[in-house]
């Protein structure tokens, strides 16, 4: 991106609406390169071009227990009031086969519906995906 950009690239995470950014307006020399999950306010209505890339469901669901997001989220049904009863609902988490198979199917499920609404909302806002790429 850098290269067919110059210095008209800018880049992070956590999109913000290209336009509100001056981005895409008429004369503008700027091009942006974010990743995300989420579409933000704007992004899906006014974004020009979409790529999005997708790994095999045991590449992403490893990563995210590589950068410690397992067990974050109790099920709705456990009431934890304290820091302390949620360190301790995570460590059983993760030790325990039957939580840890149900915290597999909720992430799964998790990344799943943000690429299902990646795609719904770019095409309730008339756009599409210019190219969606499997890694790996």
């Amino acid at each position: 991106a850098a290269v067919g950009a110059g210095d008209g690239l800018v880049a992070g995470y956590s999109c913000k609406d290209p336009e509100s950014q001056g981005l895409g307006a008429k004369g503008s020399r700027c091009s942006t390169v974010c990743k995300d999950h989420i579409f933000h306010d704007g992004v899906a209505e006014h974004a020009q071009v979409l790529l999005m890339s997708r790994r095999d469901p045991w590449e992403s669901l490893c990563s995210r227990k590589m950068m410690d997001v397992w067990c974050q989220k109790p099920p709705p049904s456990l009431e934890l009031h304290s820091w302390a009863e949620r360190d301790a609902y995570k460590q059983k988490c993760l030790s325990d086969a039957k939580l840890e198979r149900a915290e597999t199917v909720r992430q799964c499920s998790e990344l799943m519906g943000m690429q299902a609404d990646i795609y719904r909302k770019r095409r309730a806002a008339g756009r599409d995906i210019a190219y969606d790429m499997l890694l790996g």
